[in-house]
């Protein structure tokens, strides 16, 4: 839709065609990364300038000027779109080229995994009697006193003791819940998964893991790790299962 708007179809052109030269497009529609960089090298050989400025907010935040922009372009192009973009809210840039895309998308991915385990989170503390006080606790980020938060957004040499998380704790934290789920028969697949996975890099990594470590950890391709498969009609087997870390 987005593309035929501006480039037009067999029944008519679109709206590139009567810019003049030099003209501003700011692209907030949910179009995709690959969506936005074909339409923008086609806008950009019309002689027009484009911004990639997906947002996030509903239509109360963007009556009240309250929507937040992620923005990608070239600097001039950008500042002229925040002419326009800070009237509606606040921007943030991200580079150049489509990667406000990439960063918006990237950030539903931990939006998504945040509301999913803290929805486990809730149901956990409910099964075990724990009232609304402990309940709005959970819902506090646990990041922000950690410090962690913040260090993901520098960059880092090797590894430091300013920039170590303790997964061992991390891990045994996770063993704990799913001893809750255990007595409650709860439904949590996202604590599942990840309890895998930090109990295999805490065993892996050691006491002095950092952040870096981990992300190069679960970058690394692992091998299929054999166990013993349940045993089905008096008949033992074995066969290959990928952890949930892979």
């Amino acid at each position: 839709d987005v593309r035929e708007a501006a480039l037009g179809n067999a029944h008519g052109g679109g709206f590139a065609a009567t810019m003049k030269p030099g003209g501003l497009i700011i692209d907030s529609t949910p179009s995709t990364p690959d969506e936005v960089c074909s339409l923008t090298s086609v806008l950009e050989s019309l002689g027009h300038a484009v911004v990639d400025a997906p947002f996030s907010g509903n239509a109360r935040a963007a009556l009240t000027g309250n929507l937040s922009f992620t923005v990608s372009g070239s600097e001039d192009d950008v500042a002229r779109a925040e002419q326009i973009l800070t009237a509606l809210g606040r921007t943030e840039r991200t580079g150049d080229g489509g990667t406000a895309r990439i960063v918006q998308n990237l950030q539903s991915y931990i939006a998504a995994a945040t509301l999913t385990a803290t929805s486990e989170a809730l149901q956990i503390a409910r099964d075990l009697g724990l009232d609304a006080n402990s309940h709005d606790k959970l819902l506090e980020d646990p990041l922000i006193g950690s410090g962690v938060r913040g260090k993901l957004h520098t960059s880092r040499p090797t590894a430091t003791s300013r920039n170590r998380i303790d997964i061992r704790s991390l891990s045994a934290g996770m063993e704990i819940c799913q001893q809750f789920v255990g007595r409650g028969q709860l439904n949590t697949p996202a604590l599942t998964a990840l309890g895998p996975i930090l109990s295999h890099a805490a065993r892996d990594l050691g006491d002095t893991a950092d952040l870096m470590d981990l992300e190069h950890w679960l970058a690394e391709p692992r091998r299929p790790v054999p166990v013993r498969a349940k045993r089905s009609r008096g008949r033992k087997s074995r066969r290959p299962v990928r952890i949930a870390a892979e």
